[in-house]
């Protein structure tokens, strides 16, 4: 699905495959609203391009659901999530606030219950009855801040008491309060404890394995495209840690090789790990540990070597290893050529090519239809921009090119140079 554009645009879904695919529709005349398809057939012109209407494919062929042009797909209600997540963050810290201090809370419980007991059985002189149970609560209270509320009783029980429970409010209660009060806040600065309960809350996330430059460059994407994202860093002075912590998401700092880490960043609910640290084996080691704990778990792997990139793909079914080097160098290779090229990418092992031509004001394109030059230069147009006109993505067949039209078109190399030295040689006569 391409940009949307105003509502009198066409909007088209680009399929490409190695197999043509079964279209036997005849061509439909454009009708200037109809929606169409662009696909591979025989024996169709020189490229093999053929336009046909969205009612016309085949049941089972092309996009299962099609929204309406100039319509945006639902989102869901961030709001509500985040509320739930906050429920489900908040529950499950004060479990494990409960889980790492219940000894402690134990002995606080068990010595007020024993105190409140004592105190409730024994005649104080001071108040010349039986506390009740409020008042025998608040005394044993008192006790562990080495504040009695009233004076040594003669009760045996009670003197005991007055000398142990201040020492067990030095060595139990301050201690336990003092821990309790930095776990609680520890969320404030995103410490260990507190990001890993968050992670535990993630559900069909992304896991992160590494924050260098490629991966704190992914990690921007995700983010901007609101995507739960948790991410593993084994260095804790890693310079992109701070901005992490910034964007609010979860940060561990462990070992993506130990299979604790991964399931601290809950890597049995993950939908994607993408592991992109500058280590080949060390990526190779989480991605299969990863898969052995998640089975459905998509793996996207970096890998400095393209073959082993390629031959790990096929031996676990690795859906989309990537090498940095392999990704850039088609693209530096192809800017030294006779065209602006933007961007690139391989698909079933065919490079394409997306670049970015601009039309002299005597240049031969000028008075062709976007339909006739797409089909003689056998390329996709992905938008027009007019000299004087704003950015259009859903570009109309129909539509005439201009002079100093800029179009952005998507095609192999080979396609795109010949179109390259056709637009130089009309940008020298000129």
């Amino acid at each position: 699905r391409l940009p949307r554009g105003p509502a009198d645009r066409l909007s088209y879904d680009v399929s490409v495959s190695s197999q043509p695919p079964t279209l036997d529709a005849p061509p439909v005349a454009d009708s200037g609203t109809a929606p169409l398809i662009v696909g591979q057939a025989a024996g169709t012109g020189p490229c093999g391009l053929r336009a046909f209407p969205r009612a016309a494919l085949p049941a089972g062929q092309g996009p299962a659901a099609v929204l309406p042009v100039g319509a945006l797909p639902p989102k869901r209600s961030q709001p509500r999530l985040r509320l739930l997540r906050w429920l489900r963050v908040a529950s499950r810290y004060f479990r494990l606030v409960a889980t790492q201090f219940w000894r402690q809370v134990l002995i606080i419980l068990t010595s007020l219950s024993i105190g409140t007991l004592l105190y409730h059985r024994t005649v104080i002189e001071a108040l010349g009855r039986v506390p009740d149970w409020s008042e025998s609560l608040f005394a044993t209270y008192s006790l562990f801040a080495l504040q009695p509320a009233y004076p040594l009783p003669p009760s045996w029980a009670l003197r005991v008491m007055y000398f142990v429970y201040p020492l067990l409010g030095l060595l139990v209660v301050a201690d336990t309060v003092v821990r309790v009060a930095l776990l609680l806040f520890s969320r404030q600065e995103n410490q260990k404890e507190w990001n890993k309960v968050l992670a535990s809350t993630y559900r069909d996330h992304i896991i992160l394995c590494g924050l260098g430059r490629v991966g704190y460059r992914i990690l921007e994407r995700l983010v901007e495209w609101h995507l739960d994202v948790v991410v593993i860093e084994k260095n804790e002075d890693s310079v992109f840690a701070l901005r992490a912590k910034k964007m609010n998401v979860p940060l561990l700092f462990e070992d993506a090789r130990q299979e604790e880490s991964l399931s601290a960043a809950g890597v049995e609910h993950a939908r994607t790990i993408v592991i992109a640290t500058n280590d080949d084996l060390a990526n190779v080691e989480i991605a299969l540990d990863g898969r052995r704990l998640n089975p459905a778990l998509k793996v996207v792997l970096r890998m400095f070597d393209e073959a082993i990139a390629s031959k790990l793909a096929d031996a676990f079914h690795l859906e989309l290893p990537f090498s940095s080097a392999a990704i850039v160098a088609p693209l530096v290779a192809a800017s030294v050529l006779d065209i602006d090229i933007i961007g690139s990418f391989t698909l079933e092992g065919r490079e394409l090519f997306t670049a970015r031509l601009t039309v002299g004001p005597d240049g031969p394109l000028i008075g062709q239809s976007m339909a006739e030059f797409a089909a003689a230069h056998c390329l996709l147009i992905l938008s027009r921009k007019p000299p004087n006109g704003s950015l259009q993505f859903n570009v109309v067949p129909s539509d005439r090119i201009a002079a100093g039209d800029c179009l952005v078109v998507h095609a192999e190399l080979s396609d795109l140079r010949p179109l390259g030295k056709l637009l130089k040689r009309s940008h020298k006569q000129s």
